[in-house]
């Protein structure tokens, strides 16, 4: 069953997704519309449990005309995991993008920059941004009901 939930207001602010799968794993989306962030996190939960968050780093966010969340994706991502590891995912394919010029050299370094920024800020304090994490799943869950 996969089912999406977003607050009452799409009016800008942060919108959540809820996807429950078969397993019981609950994944939620945590977007910054309209904030200017260059990233989207996305986090799994099992039993209450943050299990991992997968971290898009973003061109541009918005509202489509229907009302429905976007962002553009850069092709690198961060995973994470609870004990503090961090992996870069797909700096391969930024690079790549860079040399066919599906990016421009700016949004190469907007993507760095950005990555690097989340390991040093927000990323540095794992244990404060599981209990971040776990109030949005909180949301998420009111948002259901």
């Amino acid at each position: 069953m996969i089912e999406t939930i977003t607050p009452p207001s799409r009016a800008g602010g942060t919108g959540f997704e809820r996807t429950e799968i078969q397993n019981r794993k609950i994944v939620g989306t945590i977007r910054n519309v309209g904030r200017g962030d260059c990233y989207a996190p996305y986090f799994m939960v099992e039993n209450g449990k943050v299990l991992l968050w997968y971290i898009d780093m973003t061109a541009k966010q918005g509202i489509d005309v229907d009302g429905v969340p976007y962002f553009d994706d850069l092709y690198l991502d961060l995973v994470v995991y609870p004990d503090g590891t961090i992996i870069v995912d797909d700096m391969d394919e930024l690079e790549e993008a860079l040399s066919k010029k599906d990016i421009t050299q700016e949004q190469f370094n907007l993507t760095v920059e950005t990555s690097h920024r989340l390991q040093r800020e927000m990323l540095s304090n794992i244990p404060s941004f599981i209990e971040y994490t776990k109030r949005c799943y909180e949301m998420i869950r009111k948002l259901r009901n």
